[in-house]
Formats: structure tokens, sequence, C-alpha cells
């Protein structure tokens, strides 16, 4: 089992919910995109406070997270 912090849960479950709210389309992801900005402290900081090792465990877990997580860029960094 991965050690996470209750508040690196808390905050990719937010970011999770939020991305789940919208299908997985284009239009689904313009949307996600139109309200992300409001999200983006808390994805920010559960990827800034994470390793490797936990950040491929939120992904697993957390299937919306590791979509904003694409939206954003992200994935090519070495993150999700």
């Amino acid at each position: 089992m991965i050690d996470l912090t209750a508040e690196q849960r808390q905050l990719a479950k937010i970011v999770h919910d939020y991305a789940n709210r919208f299908p997985l389309t284009e239009d689904g992801d313009a949307q996600l995109l139109q309200g992300c900005y409001d999200y983006m402290e808390a994805f920010k900081r559960v990827r800034d406070s994470t390793s490797k090792v936990q950040m491929d465990y939120i992904c697993q877990q957390y299937p919306g997270y590791f979509r904003f997580c694409e939206m954003d860029g992200a994935n090519g960094s070495g993150y999700c």
C-alpha cells in the first residue's frame, strides 16, 4: 500500500470528482478545461507533494485525476 496523506487523498478526490463530471468526448474535454482553473491549486498541491510512485498510484485510484493530468500536459513531465 502506498502511503498518502489525508490531504493528498482529499485533494486528488476533489480533482477526480470534478473531471468525472464531463463526458469522455472532445466537448467534455472542452468543458473540463473551461472550469479547470478553480481546481488547479488542488491539482498542483498533489503533484508537487508526491513521488513518482505515489503519483502513479493516485492516477490508478483516481482516473479523473489522471484525466486532469493529461489535460494539463503534465504527462510529458514523467508524472501520470
